[in-house]
C-alpha cells in the first residue's frame, strides 16, 4: 500500500509514503526489485525521495541518516522522473561534510537518474580519481561510471588504474565495475 502510495499524484501522500518505507528499510525486503520497477518513471515518488533528501522534518531538522539513505534508493528507483532532484545529489556527493556511507550511494543513484545525458560523468570520473575520496565513494563511482558511459576509453583507463588502487575497497569496486 505504501508503495503505491509513491506513486499517486498527491505529494504530500507520497512523501508520507517514503518516510514510512523507509523507516522500515522496504529496500531491504525481497519483493523490493519489483518496487523499484514500478517505480521508474514516476515523478510524484520523485519529488517525494528528492524532499527526504534535503528536506527537513517538522522540527526543522534535516531528515536522519535512515530516510536520506532510503531517499538516494528512491531515486535511483525513479531514474530519469528524478532529474530535477539531480543537482542535489551531485551537491551531496560533492559535500565532504556529509557522511561518507551516505555520499558512497549518490554516485549510483545519479548514475541512474542522469541516464543517457552524460552530465554525471565528469563528476564520476572526478571522484574516481579522488585519492583523498573515502574508497567506499570512489568504489561506488567506479561501478556508477560503468553503468553511466561504459564504451567510454578513458572510463575503461580509469578502471584499469582503480585495479591498481592501494585501498582494496576501490580495487573491488573497480573490478566489479570491470566483470
Amino acid at each position: 500500500a505504501l508503495a503505491r502510495a509513491l506513486r499517486r499524484g498527491d505529494v504530500s501522500v507520497a512523501m508520507a509514503a517514503a518516510e514510512g518505507l523507509a523507516v522500515i528499510k522496504a529496500d531491504e525486503h525481497p519483493d523490493w526489485g519489483r518496487v523499484e520497477q514500478r517505480l521508474n518513471g514516476q515523478s510524484t515518488a520523485a519529488r517525494a525521495f528528492d524532499y527526504l533528501l534535503v528536506g527537513r522534518d517538522q522540527f526543522g531538522r534535516r531528515y536522519d541518516p535512515t530516510r536520506r539513505r532510503f531517499a538516494l534508493v528512491g531515486l535511483a528507483a525513479t531514474g530519469p522522473a528524478a532529474g530535477r532532484a539531480g543537482s542535489d545529489v551531485i551537491d551531496l556527493l560533492k559535500s565532504k561534510e556529509e557522511a561518507h556511507e551516505l555520499r558512497a550511494l549518490a554516485p549510483a543513484a545519479l548514475a541512474r537518474i542522469d541516464a543517457g545525458k552524460q552530465q554525471a560523468v565528469p563528476l564520476l570520473k572526478a571522484v574516481l580519481r579522488d585519492a583523498e575520496e573515502w574508497p567506499d565513494v570512489r568504489a561506488s563511482a567506479a561501478l556508477a561510471l560503468v553503468s553511466a558511459s561504459p564504451a567510454d576509453p578513458e572510463t575503461r583507463a580509469l578502471l584499469r588504474q582503480g585495479l591498481q588502487d592501494e585501498r582494496a575497497l576501490v580495487r573491488l569496486g573497480a573490478a566489479r565495475a570491470v566483470d
